[in-house]
């Protein structure tokens, strides 16, 4: 009898714990244009572009549980990728799980990946834009850049291995 008492507290013992609901605020509110820059990595203007053209794609037809906002899925992921920190991380900012934060990450870049055509466009002319770039910087082959960052690059192991080094790094 007694061992049937002792399994009847051990599985007491082992019953999930009660549900905390946190809190699931919008943080646009909440954040001047630079508290939001310094956060997100860009303008609060362009967070709400980017909410309002994947809202559509986001927004959850089911109530079941307590989904999210789609602006916060939006504004969960510029997190993720701005900070380049962990899913755990980055839920932790509004009460979401590791692995809601995963599904959202992933949720989100496929939306955005979807809107590619509208927003990436190689050049028409990409013969004239490679002879402007090599005569503006001896760049062969090369048809557009983004947003003039550096990145860093390992030179591959050929003869002209030395073209393709970055002239900052030349000098350095």
């Amino acid at each position: 009898m007694e061992y049937l008492e002792n399994l009847n507290e051990n599985q007491r013992a082992q019953q999930r714990p009660a549900r905390v609901l946190l809190d699931r605020s919008d943080p646009l509110p909440y954040f001047d244009d630079t508290a939001f820059q310094g956060r997100f990595r860009m303008y609060k203007q362009h967070a709400l572009e980017i909410i309002s053209l994947l809202e559509p794609t986001l927004s959850c037809l089911s109530l079941r549980g307590r989904p999210l906002p789609s602006s916060l899925q939006v504004l969960l992921t510029l997190r993720f990728l701005a900070t380049g920190t962990f899913h755990r991380e980055t839920g932790d900012l509004c009460g979401a799980s590791e692995a809601t934060v995963c599904r959202i990450v992933h949720k989100v870049c496929r939306a955005i990946c979807e809107l590619r055509s509208v927003f990436m466009k190689f050049p028409d002319a990409e013969a004239n834009y490679k002879v402007q770039f090599y005569e503006y910087g001896h760049f062969p082959d090369v048809i557009g850049c983004i947003d003039g960052c550096h990145v860093p690059i390992k030179c591959p192991s050929t003869p002209d291995a030395e073209e393709y080094r970055n002239l900052s790094e030349r000098t350095a």
